[in-house]
C-alpha cells in the first residue's frame, strides 16, 4: 500500500482544505462531460476519503454511496451525514476491496479520485469494480501521471502515478470495454518557489452492456 489506513484516520478531521475540494469539484466536471450522466444513477465512490468528488456529483445523480478503507474517514462522513451537514441520498460504508466480500449492491457509476496510487494490487480492485457496475454502467477514475517520486517523497510506498496506456490496459483486462483518458486537471504542490505542477488523468470506461 501506499499511506496505510492508520495515516488516513490521522488525516480525517483535516482533509476538506480548500485545495483538495476545488480539486474535485474541476474532476467532477470532467467526469460530468465525459459521462452521459441522467440524473437517476446510483454512483459509488471508492476510494472516497470525506467524500469530496462524490459529494460534488451529488446533484447530477441519484444516490451515493461513499467508500474507504480508512475507518476514521468512514466513521467521520458517517457522521457528517447523520447531523445533515452531508445531505441528499448518501450513505459511507467501511470498505477495503482487497480483503471484504465484494457487496451485493451494484452501481451505474463507480468514480474514483486519487486513491488507486494507493492500492497495493490496481487489477484486483478493477476486478472488484467492474463486479459492482450495472450492464453498461461507467467507471472513471482520476488519478496521477506516472511521476518522478517527488508527489508523495521517500519512504512512500505505493505507485508513483501510472502510465496512461498500462492503466487502460488493465481496464480492459478487468472486463470493461470503451476505455479512454484524458487529462482532467492539474495540481500544484511543493514548497514556495519550488512549486511542480502534476497532471491528473480521468480514465472512463464502460462494462459491457
Amino acid at each position: 500500500m501506499g499511506y496505510d489506513s492508520a495515516y488516513f484516520d490521522e488525516q480525517a478531521a483535516q482533509w476538506d482544505q480548500p485545495d483538495k475540494v476545488a480539486r474535485a469539484q474541476r474532476v467532477a466536471e470532467a467526469v460530468v462531460t465525459a459521462v452521459p450522466l441522467r440524473g437517476d444513477e446510483r454512483l459509488l465512490d471508492y476510494g472516497a476519503g470525506t467524500g469530496l468528488l462524490g459529494r460534488a456529483l451529488a446533484d447530477r445523480v441519484a444516490s451515493i454511496t461513499l467508500a474507504d478503507a480508512s475507518e476514521g474517514m468512514t466513521r467521520l462522513t458517517q457522521e457528517r451525514v447523520a447531523t445533515g451537514e452531508i445531505t441528499g441520498d448518501v450513505r459511507a460504508v467501511w470498505l477495503d476491496l482487497l480483503t471484504d466480500p465484494v457487496p451485493h449492491e451494484r452501481y451505474d457509476v463507480v468514480v474514483s479520485l486519487q486513491a488507486m496510487h494507493h492500492v497495493s494490487d490496481v487489477p484486483a480492485v478493477l476486478r472488484a469494480l467492474r463486479e459492482l457496475t450495472v450492464p453498461g454502467g461507467w467507471l472513471a477514475v482520476s488519478d496521477l501521471d506516472r511521476e518522478d517520486g517527488s508527489f508523495h517523497g521517500e519512504g512512500f510506498a505505493g505507485h508513483t502515478g501510472f502510465e496512461r496506456a498500462e492503466l487502460e490496459a488493465t481496464v480492459r483486462e478487468a472486463g470493461f470495454v470503451e476505455v479512454s483518458t484524458s487529462t482532467a486537471t492539474t495540481m500544484t504542490k511543493g514548497e514556495p518557489g519550488h512549486e511542480r505542477e502534476y497532471p491528473l488523468f480521468l480514465l472512463v470506461a464502460r462494462a459491457p452492456a
